[in-house]
């Protein structure tokens, strides 16, 4: 049930066959109501799938793409139910972020809470592990999950990863030179990118500009790098204007809704009150291990004709949110 042809997607009004009783079950399974014996996607679907797209910060369109199929998905795994551990491509679900938070809330750094077994949280496996005293693999089995368990449940303390970042914007240098950002577009912005990416070079940061139509080697050079940012610039057919962080229903990225703050009181001048702020867990912020934006303006000729403002005002914002002392809330 969980593989499937991608030009069966996205699902709307109207679709029909196995792949939408798929859908229903998989609808079911993340406890969203959805008729289970009905091969036809209805309204009663569409707004199943849109509840379920508001609590995965997803955009609450009603539509099944590729995003909200793989998050329906996840959303079935309970922790427990399969070995964990890191392999390629790496394991995803809810039963890692559930990991995740919960190494975190007792001391054991997996970084944010994004429901990839990456290498980062292998190392908190293996530290668990360690100190527990059960054998040191990597590999979270019953074993590792009795012992967790014995240590108590998600209690109220923050994780570790999100005290970790908010004390990086404390600590960080205020050496410019120092400080590497990745911009990003999926195709047919370059000229936009290119014109951010000169404003911020004249800030003497660092800049690596990427254009590619997968979000996933956006991320890749991000990590790979170990930037202080991305920045992603995207436009859409609709007259919509939005700055997105990281962030799902366990964890909230405090660098990246920093920045998008102050992204915000520079914009809105230039953009008006039609601008918003949005929590969300799309692919590239949720992938990136560190702070990450995106700007969406649409339809593209807006953006291109607020682009040299815009650029000028993200610089003096990025070089704010670097060098100046970091305000929480």
């Amino acid at each position: 049930m969980n593989s499937f042809p991608s030009e069966q997607l996205p699902l709307g009004l109207g679709d029909n066959g196995k792949i939408v009783e798929d859908l229903h079950r998989l609808l079911m399974a993340a406890n969203f109501p959805a008729p289970t014996e009905e091969s036809s996607f209805t309204q009663e679907t569409a707004n199943s799938l849109r509840s379920f797209q508001e609590t995965r910060h997803l955009d609450s369109t009603g539509v099944c793409d590729i995003n909200t199929w793989y998050a329906l998905i996840e959303a079935g795994y309970r922790l427990g139910d399969r070995l964990l551990y890191l392999q390629s491509p790496m394991l995803r679900g809810d039963d890692i972020a559930e990991l995740q938070k919960r190494l975190g809330t007792i001391g054991f750094d997996s970084g944010q809470v994004d429901g990839i077994f990456g290498e980062n949280t292998e190392q908190a496996v293996r530290d668990f592990q360690r100190n527990a005293g059960l054998p040191v693999d990597a590999i979270f089995g019953p074993d590792s999950l009795n012992m967790l368990n014995r240590l108590g449940h998600i209690g109220p303390g923050q994780s570790v990863a999100a005290v970790r970042e908010h004390e990086s914007l404390l600590t960080r240098s205020i050496n410019l030179d120092n400080q590497q950002v990745v911009l990003g577009e999926a195709g047919g912005l370059g000229s936009i990118v290119n014109e951010f990416s000169r404003e911020l070079t004249s800030k003497n940061l660092r800049v690596e500009t990427i254009s590619h139509y997968d979000e996933h080697h956006h991320a890749q050079l991000c990590n790979s790098l170990d930037v202080d940012l991305y920045f992603g610039i995207t436009s859409s057919s609709e007259h919509s204007m939005s700055i997105s962080y990281f962030s799902n229903q366990r964890y909230v990225s405090p660098g990246g809704i920093s920045l998008a703050n102050i992204l915000y009181e520079r914009f809105l001048p230039i953009l008006g009150s039609s601008l918003e702020i949005l929590g969300r867990a799309n692919q590239v912020l949720r992938e990136t291990r560190m702070p990450a934006i995106v700007l969406c303006i649409g339809p593209t000729n807006e953006l291109v004709a607020h682009g040299p403002d815009l650029a000028n005002a993200a610089a003096d914002a990025i070089v704010s949110w670097l060098t100046e002392p970091y305000i929480d809330g």
